[in-house]
């Protein structure tokens, strides 16, 4: 397919319940469109009810012949709503092409991957465990440093019912205790935050990232 190749143009927004194209991103092989259908949580949006709000659609398309064809089961609402950030759709769409490129690739069935990504949504790209926020989480208790429950030795980061490895070889071979104390402060907040950075860009691991987002939400504004 030779080198891949982006472009992307978007569309002057009259408002957030202006249907039709968005933005588009693609490759030599896929296209993204972000469309705005005038879709809502059930259906068509009902801007009178204060409980629906205006999604975006996906469309995808594969070249064939110069021409770009739309995709089965390649067309998906999501939980994007209209009024999203242009960049955090940007951000979207270059995992929407990424994944449809790779599955394209390797003739994988699109059902799958569609009702996969039709859960997307701005809280997959917003950064929402700041540096701030766990050095807070740190001082309060709610970011905890304890034992390798496996090994019963080393140090782990929890945060609620969840802990998770971080701090490399320093934190494998020190108590927490040691650890704490041997480490500068702005280091260790780091280690956490680029551990929890790799966990909200591992689709696989993004789950546990939203424990992590709303375990500390929560508990920092009833501990402030």
């Amino acid at each position: 397919m030779g080198k891949i190749k982006f472009a992307c143009k978007e569309k002057e927004r009259k408002g957030d319940n202006y249907p039709g194209f968005v933005m588009s991103l693609h490759n030599n092989a896929i296209r993204v469109d972000w469309y705005n259908a005038g879709e809502g949580w059930n259906g068509d949006y009902h801007p009178e009810d204060p409980f629906d709000q205006n999604m975006l659609r996906y469309d995808v398309y594969a070249s064939q012949d110069n021409i770009w064809d739309p995709m089965d089961d390649g067309s998906y609402c999501t939980r994007m709503p209209a009024d999203t950030e242009p960049e955090i759709l940007m951000q979207a769409l270059e995992m929407l092409l990424k994944k449809y490129t790779e599955a394209y690739r390797k003739s994988e069935p699109m059902r799958k991957l569609g009702t996969e990504m039709s859960w997307i949504s701005p809280e997959w790209f917003k950064k929402a465990i700041s540096k701030d926020m766990i050095r807070d989480g740190i001082k309060r208790g709610i970011i905890r440093f304890v034992k390798d429950p496996n090994i019963d030795s080393g140090t782990v980061c929890k945060i609620g019912e969840y802990w998770f490895y971080f701090g490399g070889l320093t934190a494998e071979e020190e108590t927490p205790e040691e650890y704490v104390r041997n480490v500068p402060e702005e280091d260790i907040v780091s280690e956490i935050y680029d551990t929890l950075e790799s966990f909200r860009q591992d689709d696989g691991l993004r789950d546990e990232y939203l424990y992590y987002v709303t375990f500390l939400r929560e508990n920092m504004k009833d501990a402030g």
